[in-house]
């Protein structure tokens, strides 16, 4: 929960593990993702669920951006923008769901299209 809890800047021991929290977090919603798409009578749904939480994360972000007055330039350093915005799983979140969309279309390439297992190396000599 430490990217969700508002701590201050001084208040934390280990900055860096706001990474670790959003991966425990995305990770707890990969199987229902995961479920929806394996059900081939469901993968409607999944697509559905992503285009809904991409939406809702979209929207969360610009009212912080709006609501704190954050610029999108980097030359601008202002703090609140690591720690409202940057951290936080809303930002994060559909990043990790191009992740998802890669790794089930993967799958479905491997197992459903029926392609080989094994990586077939040509023969150059």
């Amino acid at each position: 929960m430490n990217n969700v809890v508002p701590w201050s800047q001084h208040d934390t021991c280990l900055p860096w593990t706001w990474y670790l929290a959003n991966d425990f977090q995305f990770f707890l919603l990969l199987p229902l993702l995961t479920q929806l798409y394996l059900d081939a009578s469901r993968r409607q749904t999944f697509y559905y669920a992503l285009i809904g939480l991409v939406g809702c994360c979209t929207l969360v972000q610009i009212g912080v951006i709006l609501a704190n007055s954050l610029s999108v330039s980097y030359f601008t350093y202002n703090d609140e923008y690591w720690t409202v915005y940057y951290v936080k799983p809303y930002s994060r979140l559909p990043v990790f769901l191009l992740g998802v969309v890669a790794g089930c279309s993967y799958f479905s390439f491997k197992k459903e299209e029926g392609a080989s297992d094994t990586l077939k190396i040509p023969k150059i000599l």
